[in-house]
């Protein structure tokens, strides 16, 4: 196993954040800059290993950009309201955040606090799922309740086809009445 990152060894995770931060915000360049800046706050560091490290923290950034946007397309186009995008951000970052624990990369105190937050997230986001798929499960059985009244009283009313899908849309609430 290579050794452990002297970024995630050395720096404070303030620290550690804003290096993070200053790496997107420069496009993943300017180590020089960052190395300097590192130095200024008592680190000693040297350029290589703020390029090493942006490097790895850049694959992992476009990684998780490009899940973000497969997911969003996904999304768009299966949409639903089980919070699907959700989800799937939710198994990429727990994704990353279990390859971060087996790389041992970061404070293993912070990534088991993150985990758990993603647990707890996961959950929630399950039952979010289950509780819609139930609403539009019970959606349907009412609109097909409804859909045989219709048909019932558009017989014994004499209903043409017209006004029996008229009303079909009132009760379903896809047509509103003036």
């Amino acid at each position: 196993m290579p050794p452990r990152s002297k970024i995630a060894t050395i720096l404070s995770s303030a620290d550690k954040a804003e290096l993070d931060k200053r790496l997107i915000e420069n496009s993943f360049s300017d180590y020089t800059e960052l190395t300097t800046w590192l130095q200024d706050r008592g680190y000693e560091i040297s350029r290589s290993a703020v390029g090493r490290y942006g490097k790895e923290f850049k694959e992992v950034y476009e990684g998780l950009q490009q899940s973000m946007e497969q997911a969003r397309a996904i999304v768009e186009a299966n949409p639903d309201d089980e919070n699907a995008l959700s989800d799937a951000i939710l198994r990429v970052t727990q994704n990353k955040a279990f390859q971060a624990v087996l790389k041992e990369d970061g404070d293993l105190k912070e990534l088991s606090l993150v985990v758990s937050r993603l647990a707890r997230a996961s959950v929630n986001q399950k039952e979010f799922a289950a509780e819609a798929r139930i609403r539009r499960e019970e959606r349907a059985k009412i609109l097909s309740e409804l859909e045989q009244q219709v048909q019932i009283v558009s017989e014994k009313r004499g209903l043409n086809a017209e006004e029996a899908e008229f009303w079909r849309e009132v009760l379903a609430g896809t047509r509103r009445v003036k």
